[in-house]
């Protein structure tokens, strides 16, 4: 147990042989050590086998059980050689490379404890060689890696005092950390080949990867439950991942890209800066305890976040829709307050090709209330136009923040127009309105400034009278004109019919949101029974905007906005021809002797006409006693009285000619022209009879027949 052994050859283990040092407190020499499948080599904690040489090309063939105990093998050799760690059974504890030349190990290469580098290089001597340590790998001197590694490795920790690390251009994971609390700690020259480096520690650690040249390419952190903490300034040379657990940079971080998985975290601290120069994925949490977010790239926002303290960054869920008279840019940052006295200085940055129609003189930043859903100005803002970014400092209210401008002014736009029922459209058509029956226009508007700027959409339609010229309330009368209105200067749509008051009917209003820019509007009215007879002239040219059809109702619909916008179309229809007449009762009262006469009662009759008419009255048959069958006849002796009603066509008492509507009598012919207002008119009626001599006693009675007619 005193007593080293010292072989200048190889030490050859054959199958079924055991070397068994494991109570030495001496380290032993050996040229190389050989192992066959079979063989069996015991180590001690307290002792070194040193290998100094090789045996053709190889240092270390190790393929049977190896028991390591703690012990250490050290790598000494001179010259270039292999090491081939493939036991059939257990492994060594540590291996140290200690060497002045080029050392290559074969196949995926496990170390149970620690592996050390103090001279010479160790490399795989094929790149897609694992190394599994699962202690502490130390790089005092010489070099770990290069040859085209490719493998995966996996250290406990990792210490880069002096040397060099060629990293592999896979993944080296860090399991856990070294007695000094890092789990890595890059203090000399660092190739990383790039490639990724994984820490998926399980208590809390430290990181150092700022070595002194080189740096790490990509990080990955993969520590649920735990934090990593980056204790030095660095600089990635492409992307962070927060996959799990927390990520805590308590100085200078920059990085390409950064993505935060659900369930990760990444916290700065200590007032340091984190750095993007490019698209930063945010699943996770993002949190600036106290330090500075520049140059993130977050949904297509670029901004800063400067002099932060407990501020966390989101995701937007939902974009809020533009307040009315702004407009955004798409770019929106989301914060919240993640402890007490939370304050940030914000600033978005934007290019000119975002700006689209919005002025950037107008640009400021606006915060939104996500519980009252409005936005209001920030107050302690700016912008700086040539630097391409708008600024709010000391913010200490939380929630959507985005630049947003105004925008020159935009004319309401008229898609389309149209009159219909359920019949089909209406205008420019040989299908007429029928009055009495209800129709609506139908208008489709954009307003590319937000349906909050419409102020007004107008509906005035006329008679034309046969003038393709004239105008609205030319020539005056509620059957002649129509002003219907939808009002929306309040946010709130009314619609009103401002003329006429009886003539037409106000229906509904219906109002279908299309976008947050276009809607579609129904306006229903009903034209009552006097509204202007207009057959058009038969044509019915379809050019859109136009009114070419003489003796048709013009129309024209004109939208203003809240600025100095105004559009408007125009366009045609036609109405049916309508009469209706009623008598309110029975001529009664005739009393009187034979040879004399009497008066009856005056009746009123109630007609519509949409143009000019002619109301005509008669008998059907004479007038008959309704016991005995005796007649007195109609011709000469019943009157049409010319005192029943002044506005008549019956000058003078007008005696019928006979019976039959041949022998009608006008109660108006000439005077019978369209009523340019109402919806009905009356006459009133009354007649005289004569009873001649010879008249027998009794009840006597006739048919009346009343008509209207509208002039051809």
């Amino acid at each position: 147990n005193n007593k080293s052994i010292h072989v200048g050859g190889k030490l050859y283990i054959l199958s079924g042989g055991t070397f068994d040092s494991s109570g030495d407190k001496i380290d032993h020499t050996v040229g190389a050590l050989d192992m066959d499948s079979f063989s069996t080599f015991i180590g001690s904690s307290q002792s070194t086998l040193i290998v100094t040489s090789q045996s053709n090309g190889l240092a270390l063939n190790i393929l049977g059980n190896f028991t390591g105990n703690g012990g250490t093998v050290e790598v000494r050799t001179p010259v270039d050689a292999h090491v081939n760690i493939q036991p059939s059974q257990g492994s060594i504890s540590n291996l140290i490379i200690n060497a002045t030349a080029i050392i290559e190990w074969e196949g995926n290469t496990q170390i149970s404890n620690d592996l050390t580098i103090k001279s010479g290089i160790f490399r795989p001597n094929v790149g897609g060689n694992t190394l599994t340590v699962g202690g502490d790998v130390t790089v005092s001197g010489g070099t770990l890696g290069g040859n085209g590694a490719s493998g995966a490795w996996s250290f406990g920790s990792l210490t880069l005092s002096s040397g060099t690390l060629s990293a592999t251009s896979g993944t080296l994971t860090i399991t856990g950390e070294s007695g000094s609390g890092y789990a890595v700690d890059l203090d000399n020259a660092f190739n990383n080949n790039s490639g990724t480096l994984k820490i998926t520690t399980s208590s809390d650690t430290n990181i150092d990867i700022t070595p002194t040249t080189g740096g790490v390419y990509n990080l990955v952190i993969d520590a649920s439950g735990h934090t990593i903490t980056s204790i030095d300034s660095a600089v990635l040379g492409n992307n962070l991942t927060v996959q799990a657990g927390t990520f805590e940079i308590t100085n200078d971080l920059t990085v390409n890209a950064t993505t935060i998985n659900a369930g990760g975290v990444f916290n700065i601290s200590n007032g340091a800066t984190f750095t993007m120069k490019n698209i930063l994925t945010l699943n996770g949490a993002f949190n600036l305890i106290n330090g500075n977010a520049i140059d993130v790239n977050l949904s297509s926002t670029k901004f800063n976040l400067n002099n932060a303290v407990n501020v966390s960054l989101h995701t937007i869920p939902n974009i809020p829709s533009d307040p009315y008279g702004w407009h955004n840019i798409g770019k929106y940052v989301n914060l919240t307050s993640c402890g007490v006295s939370s304050t940030v200085d914000l600033n978005i940055t934007y290019l000119d090709s975002d700006l689209g129609d919005v002025q950037e003189s107008t640009l400021v930043m606006y915060e939104y209330n996500e519980g009252t859903s409005t936005w209001s100005q920030v107050s302690n803002s700016g912008l700086n136009t040539a630097t391409n970014h708008v600024w709010a400092n000391g913010i200490t209210s939380f929630s959507i923040y985005a630049p947003l401008g105004e925008t020159p002014n935009h004319a309401p736009v008229i898609n389309s127009i149209d009159l219909r029922n359920a019949t089909g459209s209406k205008l420019n058509s040989n299908s007429l309105l029928d009055v009495n029956k209800e129709y609506y226009f139908l208008i489709n508007i954009t307003d590319l400034d937000g349906w909050e700027d419409i102020n007004y959409i107008n509906i005035t339609a006329w008679y034309d009278n046969g003038n393709d010229s004239s105008l609205y309330n030319q020539t005056k009368g509620g059957n002649l004109n129509m002003f219907l209105q939808y009002k929306n200067t309040t946010g709130t749509a009314h619609y009103n019919m401002l003329w006429p008051s009886t003539e037409v009917t106000k229906g509904s209003l219906v109002e279908t949101i299309v976008n947050s820019t276009t809607r579609e509007i129904k306006l229903y009215f009903t034209p009552r029974s006097q509204v202007r007879y207009a057959p058009g002239d038969g044509a019915w040219d379809t050019t859109n905007n136009a009114t070419n059809d003489p003796y048709s109702w013009n129309v024209n619909i004109s939208v203003t906005d809240n600025g100095s916008g105004n559009t408007w179309t125009k366009s045609e229809y036609g109405i049916y021809r309508y009469t209706s007449i009623s008598v309110s009762q029975d001529w009664v009262g005739v009393s009187a002797k034979p040879g004399e006469n009497d008066v009856s009662n005056t009746v009123t009759i109630t007609y519509s006409s949409n143009y000019d008419y002619n109301i005509s009255i008669w008998f059907f048959e004479n007038l008959q006693n309704q016991t005995t069958g005796d007649t007195i006849p109609i011709a000469g002796n019943v009157y049409l009285l010319a005192s029943a009603d002044p506005n008549d066509d019956i000058n003078a008492d007008t005696t019928f000619a006979g019976i039959g509507e041949a022998n009608a009598v006008d109660i108006f012919n000439d005077s019978g022209s369209f009523p340019a207002n109402g919806t009905s008119q009356t006459v009133n009626v009354q007649f005289k009879v004569y009873i001649p001599y010879g008249t027998m006693h009794g009840f006597y009675r006739a048919n009346v027949g009343v008509k209207i007619d509208q002039d051809p």
